[in-house]
C-alpha cells in the first residue's frame, strides 16, 4: 500500500475509489516500500484516472537515481481507471527499496488519481 506524503493527498478506501486522490498540491507525493525477487529489467505500468479537462500533468516515477517520466491522460473521469506502460527500470538489486510518486509540473486543479504502479518482470 502506498504512503501519501503531504497535506492533501491521501488514500480513498471506498470500493468504487480504492485510489490515492485528493491530489491537489503539487509537493504532496506519494512512497511505496517493495522488494523484487530478482535483479533485472521491469516494465513499468500505472493504472490512473482524470477527469475532463485536466489531463497534461507531469508526474515522475522515482526508484533511487532512476526517474520515469510520465504526463497524465485524460480518462473521462477521475475513477475510471486506465492502465498505462510508462517505461522500463533495471532493479539492481532485492533489499529492499523505494518507490516514489512525484510532480514534475502541475497542469489544472488536479493532478490524478492513482489506483496502482506495477514492475512487471522482462527477463
Amino acid at each position: 500500500m502506498a504512503s501519501p506524503v503531504g497535506s492533501r493527498l491521501r488514500y480513498e478506501p471506498q470500493p468504487d475509489k480504492n485510489t490515492l486522490g485528493f491530489w491537489t498540491d503539487e509537493e504532496d507525493y506519494a512512497e511505496w516500500m517493495f522488494r523484487v525477487n530478482k535483479s533485472g529489467k521491469y516494465r513499468v505500468e500505472i493504472l490512473q484516472g482524470c477527469g475532463d479537462g485536466q489531463d497534461g500533468s507531469t508526474i515522475a516515477i522515482e526508484v533511487g537515481d532512476k526517474q520515469l517520466k510520465y504526463k497524465v491522460k485524460e480518462t473521462g473521469h477521475f475513477q475510471t481507471f486506465e492502465q498505462r506502460k510508462v517505461g522500463t527500470f533495471t532493479i539492481d538489486s532485492t533489499e529492499p527499496q523505494t518507490l516514489r510518486l512525484v510532480v514534475l509540473k502541475k497542469m489544472d486543479r488536479i493532478i490524478a488519481d492513482i489506483r496502482s504502479i506495477e514492475l512487471i518482470p522482462l527477463n
